[in-house]
This record gives C-alpha cells, structure tokens and sequence, in this order.
C-alpha cells in the first residue's frame, strides 16, 4: 500500500496521508522499500519523487486498477 501511493502521489506527505501514516513514517516506510528492493525506486526532483530511471519498478498507468 505505501509503494502504491509513493508511486502514485510523488509526495512523501500526501502519499503518507493516503496511507493512514504521517510523513516521519512514510519517509521510513520508502526507506525499507528501498532497501528490500535494493534499487531507489524514486529520486528526489523539485518539490516531488519521481521514478528512477533504472529502477525495476515502474509508475501505474493513469486510470488502472494497479
């Protein structure tokens, strides 16, 4: 659910919202994806995340289920 809306938001905060989390917890949460992924998976750019562009895991298409 946190990779989900991570992926989807771009925002640590909104996303952690989404989630039923605050944002010290959703910061955490990208961190132990990070690591069991061993891979970025979203890089800081601006005032948003945005997918790694080598990492495996990649954006939802907008208007899919998943």
């Amino acid at each position: 659910m946190a990779l989900s809306a991570l992926l989807e938001e771009r925002n640590v905060t909104r996303s952690g919202r989404r989630a039923g989390l605050s944002q010290p917890a959703m910061s955490a949460a990208l961190a132990r994806l990070r690591h069991h992924f061993y891979d970025d998976l979203l890089a800081h750019v601006g005032g948003h995340y945005d997918v790694c562009g080598g990492s495996s895991i990649r954006r939802p298409r907008p208007g899919s289920s998943r």
